[in-house]
């Protein structure tokens, strides 16, 4: 099976995808625009720990193999998968909104799963860990047959 946590119908759209349109739009400056984007990814924090996640975003810009930058920003059309597909968000995610999040229902098949969390963001498999996992068992085990009674043997 396959399970995309935070994942649109449109794959390609994450954090930094975000990011790259709020920049091209907004009149600020990239400290003030991460600052932002930790508010709304992780909620609000002390300055400490606002600069720490500010910094681990920079970093994430710097370093993660990404398809986007400021000057293009790739999409990626939906596939259909062979094996059972869940995909599980969030209603208050920023970067995958519950509409991202519904499009996957024209790819499911009759043993898939869509699954959203009221509260949580973007990373509600973070913050919501034992139930977002409960979900992915639940789904896990609405795809297991029944294990057969062991044969007994006559003598």
């Amino acid at each position: 099976s396959l399970t995309l946590l935070s994942v649109g119908v449109n794959p390609a759209v994450d954090w930094q995808a975000h990011y790259y349109v709020q920049l091209q739009l907004l009149p600020c400056t990239r400290q003030v625009l991460l600052s932002q984007m930790v508010k709304s990814l992780f909620g609000h924090h002390n300055h400490r720990i606002t600069k720490g996640l500010v910094t681990i975003l920079e970093q994430d810009l710097a370093f993660s193999p990404s398809p986007h930058s400021l000057y293009k920003r790739v999409s990626v059309p939906p596939k259909a998968v062979q094996v059972p597909l869940m995909v599980c968000g969030c209603k208050d995610d920023i970067i995958v909104d519950s509409n991202a999040l519904q499009g996957w229902k024209s790819w499911l098949k009759e043993c898939d799963r869509l699954w959203e969390y009221p509260e949580g963001g973007h990373f509600c498999h973070y913050f919501h860990p034992n139930r977002v996992g409960r979900q992915i068992v639940r789904f896990w085990e609405s795809l297991s047959s029944p294990v057969p009674e062991p044969l007994a043997i006559s003598s």
